[in-house]
């Protein structure tokens, strides 16, 4: 995206730093990319990501991180669960100090904002999945 100018870091209460970026203004949206996808400090080439970006951010304070284990996130030991990947929203969203966001999701990261939305209603206003791949979370349950 490359849009987001500076890195900040959140810690998970299971003490994984999670790389998060934010630009624009208005009511908080966490966008929650897919968890194999780019890292959101990677320069995307493409004008229509630029510019779908920048329209969000234009409407929203538009938060945006690596899950961990990818981008500038760390690893951590545990392994990767929507219990686990919930805990990086949330820290974001902690570390911010905001009580609830809407949050958008595509591809894979959809279940785990699912999951997030099931644990803890009262932290998610609106979910917006974009091509959501929600399967595995009821394999996981």
């Amino acid at each position: 995206m490359g849009t987001a100018s500076t890195v900040h870091y959140a810690t998970t209460l299971d003490g994984v730093k999670i790389a998060y970026g934010v630009m624009g203004a208005g009511e908080p949206l966490l966008y929650a990319r897919c968890p194999a996808g780019l890292p959101f400090t990677e320069v995307v080439p493409t004008p229509e990501l630029d510019s779908w970006f920048g329209k969000l951010a234009r409407h929203f304070r538009l938060i945006t991180f690596d899950f961990r284990g990818g981008g500038l996130s760390e690893r951590g030991d545990r392994e990767l669960t929507f219990d686990t990947l919930a805990l990086d929203m949330l820290a974001v969203l902690d570390d911010l100090g905001l009580a609830s966001a809407h949050v958008q999701t595509e591809l894979m990261s959809s279940a785990a904002a699912l999951h997030l939305a099931s644990k803890h209603p009262d932290r998610v206003r609106r979910l917006v999945m974009w091509h959501p791949m929600v399967r595995a979370l009821a394999a996981q349950r």
